[in-house]
């Protein structure tokens, strides 16, 4: 099953089981706590790529439904908490919750939606042992740990020009490395079979930290319509990506770090209007081209895609295989808006 397949009925379970801690709260609280996880990831990425990983471990899928479900709590928490400390008004297309509602309320939710996340770690399936499924939680949950923690060391360095670009490396397999890695793993750790585990995991570092750098690309040459959120948000708010990083401190090209300088960290998007992103964006684009920051990143998301397969090489061929290598080597190449179509 494709993932736009897939992404319509895992949020009817999601949903289901969500709405079984929601019997009795205030209906206001219930209708944010739903909104914030129709707008994090509608496509249920993290479900989709536990189902790959169990395919590839031989494990039902439907006994990793709890992981599934907790992935998607657990991420709508982050980003929601996310949005409240980036002051974002869009995600997926839709008011953010603290627009939406305000900080405060977002904030509750994303403690809410966090902590069902966990009941949704402790329903353990009795096909499984207690000891691989408390193995299999504790990934998660340690997961989820380093991701928040990784996250907190983000928001630690806003505005900072000198990060290097392995400190923005190691950030990243903190957060949406780690994150996939243990998507990948937990299947694996229910097989019992270590040896594709290792593969797994090594799959899911690479793959994750490819996707996070893609994602930052993105944030420059996309639209808002295509990326469900406001662009150039890591440049307002003065957080060194992959692409800035380089420019910064490793393009050695003093105009383009005179003009990422010129709006890293001056304002939110929502203070510009459509005219003035446009006429930004465009600036930057060109900056960054002169001083090759996006042939570097291609190049890092490439390698680290190349990892993620050789990770997997000694897998048997499969249709789950398949799609996950279709996956990689779309994450692999990125299409820029001035090369030739």
């Amino acid at each position: 099953m494709r993932l736009e397949e897939l992404s319509g009925d895992a949020t009817h379970r999601l949903l289901d089981f969500v709405e079984t801690h929601l019997t009795s709260v205030h209906p206001a609280f219930r209708e944010d706590v739903l909104h914030a996880i129709k707008i994090a990831t509608p496509l249920r990425e993290r479900t989709y790529l536990i189902h790959i990983a169990a395919d590839l471990s031989g494990v039902d899928r439907a006994i990793l439904e709890p992981f599934a479900f907790a992935a998607e709590l657990l991420m709508a928490s982050a980003l929601t908490a996310d949005d409240v400390i980036d002051g974002s008004f869009q995600r997926s297309g839709e008011p953010t919750l603290q627009a939406k509602a305000n900080p405060s309320k977002a904030f509750l939710v994303a403690e809410y939606l966090h902590n069902i996340g966990h009941i949704a770690l402790c329903e353990r399936v009795l096909a499984v042992e207690e000891d691989i499924w408390s193995k299999a939680a504790n990934e998660f949950r340690q997961a989820f740990k380093d991701l928040l923690l990784h996250q907190y060391l983000q928001s630690s360095m806003e505005g900072d020009t000198s990060v290097s670009h392995e400190y923005v490396d190691t950030l990243a397999r903190g957060r949406t490395g780690k994150l996939i890695e243990a998507c990948f793993a937990v299947p694996a750790i229910v097989s019992r079979s270590l040896s594709v585990e290792n593969s797994l995991r090594e799959c899911g570092r690479w793959f994750g930290v490819a996707l996070q750098h893609r994602d930052d690309v993105l944030d420059f040459i996309a639209t808002s319509e295509i990326i469900g959120k406001p662009v150039l948000l890591d440049l307002f708010l003065g957080q060194p990506n992959i692409v800035l990083s380089h420019a910064l401190t490793l393009a050695g090209n003093p105009a383009t770090r005179s003009t990422v300088l010129k709006y890293f960290r001056t304002t939110h998007t929502e203070k510009y209007s459509t005219r003035q992103i446009a006429e930004i964006q465009r600036d930057i684009l060109s900056a960054l081209r002169r001083s090759e920051s996006f042939t570097f990143a291609s190049k890092v998301i490439h390698e680290y895609c190349h990892r993620a397969k050789n990770a997997i090489s000694n897998l048997p061929a499969s249709r789950a295989k398949g799609e996950l290598l279709d996956m990689i080597e779309v994450t692999a190449h990125i299409e820029f808006p001035w090369e030739d179509t």
